[in-house]
């Protein structure tokens, strides 16, 4: 569902300073990957997915997005150069591609990317990166590895992940 209006309830940016407990961390889940799966279904790419604009609504669980600020229309499109201090989005959560350094569209995968940062903090804490300055987090999605999401994932998980 396309959200524009306050959604009540909690930003997810919130809770996310600590390890997620399993259960809630697979029903939050399930429910962002339901919320922007709704998105891409109407043609749109939201180009910044992140705790702050995933609103957690009561004791269910229940996810909505917001942040719409940045979204287009399908079908895809390219970033241009620009510098890094001027790339629309928030850098720790970007995909390579919205950097404008790579030859490739952005579309539906450049979420699907900034999801995955959004769940390995949900499970472990903290982002898969840290940098000093915006070349850095420019840096640390083209060229790095991050720490495999194991040492911070709960044991019940730790089988179940293929990194």
């Amino acid at each position: 569902m396309l959200l524009l209006e306050d959604p009540g309830g909690k930003s997810l940016a919130s809770v996310v300073g600590a390890a997620m407990d399993v259960g809630r961390f697979l029903r939050l889940a399930v429910s962002i990957a339901g919320a922007l799966s709704q998105v891409h279904r109407r043609g749109l790419v939201h180009k910044d997915i992140k705790p702050a604009h995933i609103w957690v609504n009561g004791a269910l669980d229940v996810a909505r997005l917001s942040g719409f600020g940045l979204a287009s229309r399908l079908p895809r499109e390219r970033q241009v150069l620009a510098p890094p201090e001027e790339i629309a989005g928030t850098l720790a959560y970007m995909a390579p591609e919205q950097t404008g350094r790579m030859n490739r569209s952005i579309d539906v995968r450049s979420d699907l990317y900034s999801l995955g940062v959004t769940f390995y903090q949900m499970l472990t804490g903290v982002l898969p990166f840290t940098a000093r300055d915006p070349m850095d987090w420019v840096h640390c999605h083209l060229a790095r590895q991050p720490v495999p999401p194991l040492c911070g994932c709960p044991p019940i998980l730790q089988c179940s992940l293929i990194w």
